[in-house]
């Protein structure tokens, strides 16, 4: 199958899996409601289909399908909670982030198949390295992600 088909393919075959998920986003619909956030169920569905991997290399394990597949996918899950399609646009986002690292720190990020970046845009905290990690400080505003 040559590189096309093979996007074509991935892509009927995630928007066909984000359709399937209507019944079960539906019914946490007053969950996520109600916590304002969505529930690790409806996150690891929407991980299990690959909403997150879309925008991704497939170098690191991503999709790496056009940003019209990404759309569609958002839509179609925004028609079914507004929430669930905004988180979605915010993790498949984040896999642009890739390009903008060095291969082995991306590969680190977005190797791993569970991995959603999420975030804000104007963090005003900080990251110390410690050992064995970091440590981090300071006031953090509204972020988005789940």
């Amino acid at each position: 199958m040559d590189a096309q088909m093979h996007d074509r393919a991935d892509a009927t075959r995630i928007l066909e899996a984000s359709k399937a998920l209507a019944s079960q986003i539906r019914d946490a619909a007053d969950t996520i409601e109600a916590e304002r956030c969505l529930s690790p169920a409806v996150v690891r569905a929407m991980q299990e289909a690959g909403v997150f991997r879309l925008a991704i290399p497939r170098v690191y394990g991503g999709l790496e399908l056009d940003p019209l597949t990404q759309v569609r996918v958002v839509e179609e899950l925004s028609s079914m909670d507004g929430s669930v399609g905004w988180c979605a646009m915010i993790g498949i986002a984040g896999g642009y982030a890739s390009a903008c690292l060095d291969p082995p720190v991306a590969q680190r990020l977005f190797g791993n198949s569970d991995a959603v970046l999420a975030g804000q845009v104007m963090p005003v905290g900080r990251a110390e390295l410690v050992d064995g990690g970091y440590r981090v400080s300071g006031r953090w505003r509204f972020g988005s992600g789940f």
